[in-house]
């Protein structure tokens, strides 16, 4: 399948679908395209290994719209800026994943 910036995701039929259960793990290859649907109050815990391709594939499921997303070798200062987490958030999130027994 040759994926480009005019994919609609609607067109996609799924192959696989799976239930996650507390404490599951997965493995994907860097070719998937795949989706997360979480409930109110879980969170998902993604480790990423380096980078295999220079773009992947955003898809809103609700407006339809995807888009290319490009590595840090092809943004731009500004766009690095608006992705970085702040210092507050970053402290936030680590309290969370605590009281949740995750970390």
């Amino acid at each position: 399948m040759d994926l480009h910036a005019d994919l609609n995701p609607r067109t996609l039929d799924p192959m696989l679908v799976r239930q996650e259960q507390p404490g599951a793990s997965y493995t994907l290859h860097h070719s998937a395209i795949h989706a997360v649907v979480a409930e109110p109050g879980t969170v998902s815990v993604v480790v990423r290994g380096p980078a295999q391709a220079e773009r992947f594939l955003v898809m809103d499921n609700k407006t339809g719209e995807a888009w290319w997303q490009y590595g840090s070798a092809e943004e731009t200062p500004e766009d690095a800026y608006r992705k970085r987490m702040t210092g507050e958030r970053f402290e936030e999130l680590v309290t969370s994943l605590t009281d949740w027994n995750v970390i």
